[in-house]
């Protein structure tokens, strides 16, 4: 049974290297912030933490709640440099996902330090992963609450999105040209419903 988890323990670092380069790399320039997945991304990194934390049954480090600390801050200012752009209620953001980066360049080292691989100790890599986590919670929160500012601003506002004919995409109640599609919108106006061709009107 040793040997298996072995066997996984090394298989798992070029799996998820992997996993990760092809999702960074599929990046496109903008992408839709949905509040409810920054909220997951957030809590997921926290859990994939503990719970890695709980299978090596190490001893966790004294700097590693510090670390933690540190990596929210500075994964939260990264956040307020991200461009945004609202769309109706539609928040789009850019290239917000690279800290992946950062948490699968972590866990490798502190797999490896668990294999033995490197001479630093186990509780080593688990404070890196500890400051890479926190980078991960901070900036999806400050996103979190940027977008979630921006839609209320749009609300506010009474920007009413309404829905493309050819594609659905939402789109601004003032907008001429579909953000999804770029076809001409339809006017408000024309959407009002006219007597079908050929019918009668009765004038009273």
């Amino acid at each position: 049974m040793d040997l298996v988890f072995l066997i996984i323990g090394w298989l798992s670092i070029p799996l998820v290297l992997v996993a990760v380069f092809m999702m960074i790399s599929t990046l496109k320039s903008e992408q839709l912030l949905r509040g409810g997945q920054l909220l997951v991304l957030a809590a997921i990194s926290t859990g994939l933490l503990f719970a890695y934390e709980w299978v090596l049954d190490a001893e966790r480090s004294p700097w590693s709640l510090w670390l933690l600390i540190g990596g929210a801050v500075a994964g939260g200012r990264v956040a307020t440099t991200v461009d945004l752009r609202s769309s109706g209620l539609d928040v789009y953001g850019t290239h917000t996902y690279w800290y992946m980066g950062l948490w699968a360049a972590t866990y490798s080292f502190a797999q490896l330090t668990a294999l033995g691989a490197l001479p630093a100790g186990i509780s080593t890599g688990l404070a890196s992963m500890y400051f890479a986590t926190g980078v991960a919670v901070g900036l999806n929160l400050v996103l979190w609450n940027r977008q979630s500012v921006l839609k209320g601003r749009a609300s506010k506002a009474g920007t009413a999105a309404r829905a493309c004919a050819a594609c659905g995409t939402p789109n601004d109640s003032t907008a001429t040209l579909c953000s999804g599609c770029h076809l001409h919108l339809v006017p408000t106006q024309a959407l009002i419903a006219s007597p079908p061709v050929g019918e009668e009107i009765s004038l009273g």
